[in-house]
C-alpha cells in the first residue's frame, strides 16, 4: 500500500459486501471515485431490475438453503 501511494496511485479498501445493497453502494462509490458515475448508475439500475425479476420468479418457491464455508488460507 505504501509503495503504491509513493508512485501516486490511490488505494481504496472496501470490505466484503454483506448484502445486495452493500454491493450497489460499492459500485456507486467506485463510480464516483473513478469518474464513472453514469456507468455505475446504469449498472446499478440493471442489477436492481434483474434482482426484481428474480424475486418475482421465486416469490412462490420455497427458500433455498445454502451453506458456505470459506477457508481463511
Amino acid at each position: 500500500d505504501k509503495c503504491v501511494k509513493k508512485i501516486g496511485i490511490e488505494t481504496i479498501y472496501l470490505p466484503a459486501p454483506l448484502n445486495f445493497e452493500d454491493i450497489l453502494d460499492q459500485i456507486d462509490y467506485l463510480g464516483q471515485k473513478t469518474g464513472n458515475e453514469d456507468k455505475a448508475k446504469k449498472l446499478i439500475s440493471k442489477m436492481k431490475s434483474k434482482m426484481t425479476t428474480l424475486l418475482i420468479l421465486r416469490e412462490n418457491e420455497p427458500a433455498t438453503k445454502i451453506y458456505l464455508d470459506l477457508d481463511p488460507n
